[in-house]
C-alpha cells in the first residue's frame, strides 16, 4: 500500500506537467463481466492531483478474453469490444473526506451506463 501512494505521490507531479492517466478502479479483472466494487487508490490520486475523472466502460473484452487465459476464445473474432467515455466528474475542490461519495458517484454513473447500453 506504501509503494501504491509513493507510486500515486510521483505521478501527482507528472500530472502537473501535463500528463494523464488510466486507472482501474476495479484493481483488475474479473471473472464474470461485472463491475467489482471500485478501490479507493484512484480516487485517491484523482484528489490529490485535481485531475477529473473520466469514467471509462470497456464492455465485451471479457468475451473475448476471460481472465486467466492466454489467448483468445474461438469466437473471439465474431465478438465486439466498445470502449465508452463517459462525461468528466470534476474534482476541484473535493477533499479526501469527500472521497467514498466520489467513489460511489463513479460507480452509479459506470453502472448506470452499462445497465442502459447493454453490448
Amino acid at each position: 500500500r506504501e509503494e501504491v501512494f509513493k507510486v500515486y505521490e510521483e505521478a501527482k507531479i507528472r500530472a502537473e506537467n501535463g500528463e494523464k492517466f488510466a486507472l482501474a478502479p476495479e484493481g483488475g479483472r474479473n471473472r464474470d463481466g461485472n463491475l467489482l466494487p471500485f478501490k479507493s487508490g484512484p480516487f485517491i490520486f484523482a484528489i490529490n492531483s485535481q485531475m477529473p475523472l473520466v469514467p471509462t466502460v470497456i464492455q465485451g473484452a471479457f468475451d473475448v478474453m476471460k481472465k486467466g487465459s492466454f489467448v483468445p476464445n474461438a469466437e473471439a473474432w465474431t465478438k465486439k469490444i466498445r470502449v465508452s467515455f463517459l462525461d468528466p466528474i470534476p474534482v476541484i475542490g473535493i477533499n479526501l473526506s469527500q472521497r467514498e461519495k466520489l467513489q460511489q458517484q463513479s460507480f452509479s454513473v459506470m453502472s448506470h451506463y452499462i445497465e442502459m447500453n447493454p453490448l
